[in-house]
């Protein structure tokens, strides 16, 4: 469905009804803008459901699309609340104070200050901890939920190592480079891993030794960044395999790449 703009102004001068409580009949340049991006946003909600895609080819008039569209938000929001309360669940920050302050202090302003009705395409934060998948072209609603989903992913990795072993790994970290570390704790875990994989050393204690280290650059000496990848992949299916995690296999799996760039930099 594609919609010109003599179709969504009518629904976006409705929408601006309601904003201003039909008190007022003008409203600023930026207001409108805001209200017509609302707009679109619901309807292109409607148009990305699977179930609407796939169960009607009828075109709908712009306040029908509008209207199923907006239903969508609110029932994702919805779900997205869900998400969130069932992470809150043992969650453990490991002492890395940026997940702890994304998680528990960023994401319910979210929830507090979403407006679904005239600014749905507002995230409203910058979701300073990053997960390993970046979203660049998801906001609002869509953002948020797909950053949750990522978080529970890496969770349920993680809590396959024990929370001192994460934490020490931390530290290390921390203190080698004299600074909060603000990166992926799983980045963090899954390098540890899969290092330990790489020197032979128990992976479950994430450990490693400068002879370790030295292990690790005689694996890659001689392998193009391509090749290095390759390897690392079939060492990440064998992690995933011995952790539990194999169904998330997809998920990690783009680590390959990222890691063969930075070790071989």
């Amino acid at each position: 469905m594609t919609y010109d703009i003599e179709e969504l102004l009518p629904v976006t001068a409705k929408l601006a009804e309601a904003y201003t409580s039909n008190e007022s009949s003008s409203i600023t340049y930026e207001t409108a803008n805001m209200l017509m991006e609302a707009v679109i946003y619901c309807i292109n909600e409607l148009e990305n459901n699977e179930k609407h895609s796939l169960a009607s080819d009828k075109r709908l008039s712009a306040m029908d699309a509008y209207q199923f569209g907006k239903k969508l938000v609110y029932d994702k929001t919805c779900y997205t609340r869900s998400l969130y309360d069932d992470l809150l669940q043992d969650f453990y920050d490991y002492g890395c104070q940026n997940y702890r302050d994304t998680i528990l202090k960023g994401i319910p302003k979210f929830f507090m200050y979403y407006d679904s009705r005239f600014a749905p395409q507002d995230h409203l934060l910058t979701l300073d901890y990053p997960t390993l998948h970046a979203h660049e072209d998801l906001t609002g609603v869509d953002l948020i939920e797909q950053y949750l989903l990522d978080i529970a992913a890496e969770k349920t990795f993680m809590e396959h190592f024990s929370e001192q072993a994460i934490h020490t790994a931390l530290i290390d970290i921390e203190n080698n480079f004299s600074t909060q570390y603000m990166g992926n704790l799983c980045y963090l875990v899954l390098q540890n891993a899969v290092e330990c994989l790489i020197a032979d050393k128990p992976v479950h204690k994430l450990c490693l030794t400068k002879e370790d280290h030295n292990e690790v650059r005689d694996f890659i000496q001689g392998s193009s960044i391509a090749q290095t990848e390759v390897r690392i992949c079939g060492l990440l299916k064998l992690l995933m395999d011995q952790t539990g995690c194999s169904h998330l296999t997809d998920y990690f799996l783009p680590f390959s790449h990222e890691y063969a760039l930075r070790i071989h930099q």
